[in-house]
C-alpha cells in the first residue's frame, strides 16, 4: 500500500552570475566657440548611468553611460570654465539561461573622471566604472509533507526555518521637485549627482514598500563666478506590487540605479528631475517541515528519499564603516569634496572571507592666490567575515553623505560614513522522504522478551526505537522522559 503525500512548491529565485566588470570609456570633446583656450585641467566629477538591461539566451547585456564634467582653468587667466560629455558603456555577462527570462540587478559605481589636454581647444574626457550585475532566474522547488501516515509508521520529523529569495523586480519611478538653496544665488551648474539612499524597504502584504531620499551633490559657479558646493537631500517614497500577499516575517532588500538626470537652474533654487529604479529581491521566510527517515512497527516499509535543494539566505547584516584618510597637500581653503568608489573587492580563503572598500576622495581646493587645484586621496578599509565554503557573498558599499575635509597645514585629512550590507546565500540540501510503501506485515517473534534493558550509549533515541520496532513515545514514557537526551543512560524498550 503507498501512503498518501503531498506534493507542494516553493517558488524562489537562483543567481546565474553574480559578478564584477570594470571598463575605461574616453572622449574627445571640443570646446565650444564661446569657451577660452584650455590652460589645464583641474579636476572632473561623474554620475553613472544605466540606461538598458537585456536578458538573453547565452547571457545577458547592460548598457549605459557616465555623465561627466571637466572643471578647467583657462590659458588666459580667467575664471574656470566646465565642459560636459557623456561617456557610454555596454558590457555582457555569458552564462547559461534557462527557459524562462529572468531578473537582472546592477550597480554602477563611477571609479574615476579625469580629462587630459590634447590642444588648446579639444581634451580626451576619461572615466572608469565599476558594474556589479547579478542574473536571477525564477525557479520551484518542490517538497513533499505527509499528509495520510498510518498510525503504525513512525516518521522522524525535522523543521529548518529558512529564508529565500522568492521574487524578484523592478520599480521605475520619477522624482521631480524643486530644491532651495542656502547661500550663493547660484548663476550655473557646474556638475549635479546623486546618490540613491534607501532609510526604509519593507513587505506589506502584496506590496514592496521603498523609502528614502536622494543626496543631490551640487557643483556651481555663484554670482561673482566663485565655485561652490552644496549636498540637497531629496525624499522619495514608492511601492511596488508583488505577485503575492506574503505575511509580516518577509523582508526586502533593493539596490538603487539612476536612469536620468536633469537639473535645472530657476531663482535661488534648483530643479532636479531623475529618474531611479529600484531592483529589488523579496526574501520569504518558510518552515520546513521535512520527514527524514521512517519505520512500520508491523509491516515491511520502503522509503523513497531525495536531496531538497534550494537557494536560501544564510545572512543578512549591515554596518556603518567611518574611512579615514590623509594625504600631503596645500589647502586654503576646500570648495568641494567628492568621492569615486568602486565595487568591493571579496577574496576567500575557506570560511574566512577578507573583504576591501577601495575608493578616492577628490578635493577641490583654493589657495591664497585664488586659484583652484584638486588633490585625490586614496582610501581603504578592510574587515573580515566568515561564510561557508561553497556560500556567495554580494556586498553593497554607499557612502551616507559628503567626505568631510579638515586642513593641519601640512596634510589633508578626509573623512566618509559607508554603509556596506552583506547578504549571504547558498544551495543548501535538505535529506526529505517523498514517498512510503506498506509492505507485509511483520511476523512477531515469540522468544522476544515485552521488555528490553539496554544502555543508550551514543545513540539516538530515534535509532534505538527503530532497531528494536518500538516508539518514541513508548520510550520515554517507560523511563519517564521529557526529552530526548538519552545519551549514557540505561533504558527500559517496549518492544510490541
Amino acid at each position: 500500500m503507498e501512503l498518501q503525500w503531498e506534493r507542494k512548491q516553493i517558488p524562489c529565485m537562483r543567481a546565474l552570475v553574480r559578478e564584477v566588470q570594470n571598463q575605461e570609456q574616453t572622449q574627445e570633446v571640443h570646446l565650444g566657440d564661446d569657451l577660452p583656450d584650455i590652460g589645464r585641467i583641474i579636476c572632473g566629477w561623474g554620475q553613472g548611468v544605466i540606461r538598458g538591461k537585456q536578458w538573453q539566451a547565452d547571457g545577458m547585456t547592460v548598457s549605459g553611460g557616465v555623465m561627466a564634467w571637466i572643471l578647467y582653468a583657462p590659458e588666459d587667466g580667467s575664471v574656470p570654465r566646465c565642459v560636459e560629455a557623456w561617456l557610454p558603456f555596454h558590457m555582457k555577462w555569458n552564462f547559461t539561461a534557462g527557459d524562462r527570462d529572468g531578473v537582472i540587478r546592477v550597480d554602477v559605481k563611477v571609479r574615476s573622471v579625469d580629462a587630459r589636454v590634447l590642444s588648446a581647444r579639444k581634451m580626451m574626457a576619461r572615466a572608469t566604472v565599476s558594474v556589479w550585475a547579478e542574473a536571477l532566474e525564477p525557479m520551484r522547488v518542490d517538497v513533499y509533507p505527509p499528509v495520510d501516515a498510518s498510525p503504525d509508521v513512525q516518521l522522524l520529523m525535522r523543521t529548518y526555518p529558512v529564508s529565500v529569495p522568492a521574487e524578484a523586480g523592478e520599480k521605475m519611478f520619477l522624482v521631480d521637485e524643486d530644491v532651495e538653496l542656502n547661500g550663493p544665488k547660484p548663476q550655473k551648474i557646474i556638475s549635479c549627482s546623486l546618490r540613491p539612499n534607501l532609510t526604509e524597504q519593507k513587505v506589506v502584504g502584496g506590496k514592496a514598500i521603498f523609502r528614502g531620499e536622494c543626496l543631490i551633490h551640487l557643483v556651481y559657479f555663484d554670482e561673482e563666478a566663485r565655485v561652490r558646493s552644496a549636498e540637497l537631500p531629496v525624499s522619495f517614497a514608492q511601492y511596488a506590487d508583488l505577485d503575492r500577499d506574503y505575511d509580516k516575517e518577509a523582508g526586502v532588500t533593493a539596490i538603487m540605479a539612476v536612469s536620468s538626470l536633469e537639473p535645472e537652474l530657476l531663482d535661488g533654487a534648483v530643479r532636479i528631475k531623475c529618474g531611479l529604479v529600484a531592483q529589488y529581491v523579496v526574501l520569504d521566510k518558510h518552515m520546513l517541515e521535512l520527514a527524514q527517515d521512517a519505520y512500520s512497527t508491523t509491516n515491511q516499509l520502503t522509503a523513497e528519499f531525495t536531496d531538497l535543494e534550494m537557494p536560501v539566505v544564510l545572512d543578512r547584516r549591515s554596518e556603518l564603516l567611518r574611512l579615514n584618510q590623509s594625504a600631503p597637500g596645500e589647502c586654503y581653503q576646500a570648495v568641494d569634496a567628492w568621492a569615486f568608489w568602486e565595487q568591493p573587492v571579496i577574496r576567500r580563503n575557506g570560511i574566512r572571507v577578507d573583504a576591501e572598500m577601495l575608493g578616492m576622495v577628490q578635493v577641490l581646493c583654493l589657495d591664497e592666490a585664488g586659484q583652484y587645484s584638486a588633490v585625490s586621496i586614496r582610501c581603504s578599509h578592510q574587515w573580515s567575515l566568515e561564510a561557508g565554503e561553497g556560500s556567495d557573498l554580494a556586498v553593497q558599499g554607499i557612502p551616507q553623505s559628503l567626505p568631510s575635509v579638515s586642513y593641519d597645514g601640512t596634510n589633508i585629512h578626509v573623512s566618509l560614513p559607508m554603509e556596506v550590507e552583506t547578504i549571504t546565500t547558498a544551495w543548501e540540501q535538505f535529506p526529505m522522504i517523498t514517498g512510503l510503501q506498506l509492505g507485509q506485515g511483520k511476523q512477531p517473534d515469540p522468544a522476544r522478551p515485552s521488555m528490553i534493558l539496554r544502555r543508550a550509549g551514543t545513540d539516538t533515541l530515534w535509532n534505538i526505537a527503530k532497531q528494536y520496532g518500538s516508539t518514541v513515545d513508548a520510550i520515554k514514557k517507560a523511563n519517564g522522559l521529557e526529552d530526548h537526551h538519552v545519551q549514557g543512560q540505561i533504558l527500559l524498550i517496549p518492544v510490541p
